[in-house]
């Protein structure tokens, strides 16, 4: 249901897309606060469906028995889930943030007692 809203959300967002000239006119405050209801409504929405996506992230996780650690995770993520390779990859920072603040040193995903890798931090293969 949520996904249905945030596509229909999205299809008038861009039917009514408004040009950069459109927001430097003067409004009234009526208009200026729907305008600004309407941000915070869409923002609600697609906040809600991006914990959503990462919701089903997990339970896709360990269904497949997969780790974060593997390799191809986020190509794996972005064709099963539909998404980017860029969401998929937001998706899975944002899963290892969370597991690295409240278990910094079990990744209950793969069982591994290592510390969870950053998957923006790289090693330079220089050494």
């Amino acid at each position: 249901l949520l996904a249905q809203r945030v596509m229909l959300m999205d299809a008038r967002r861009k039917s009514r897309a408004m040009d950069r000239t459109a927001w430097a006119k003067l409004v009234s405050n009526e208009g200026a606060f729907r305008r600004a209801g309407g941000r915070r409504r869409v923002n609600a929405l697609r906040k809600e469906a991006a914990l959503l996506r990462r919701q089903r992230l997990l339970e896709a996780l360990l269904a497949e028995g997969r780790s974060l650690c593997d390799r191809g995770v986020t190509s794996w993520w972005a064709t099963r889930g539909g998404i980017s390779r860029r969401t998929a990859q937001r998706d899975l920072a944002w899963v290892v943030t969370e597991l690295a603040r409240t278990a910094p040193d079990l990744c209950p995903l793969c069982g591994g007692t290592g510390r969870l890798r950053s998957p923006r931090r790289r090693v330079s293969p220089r050494g």
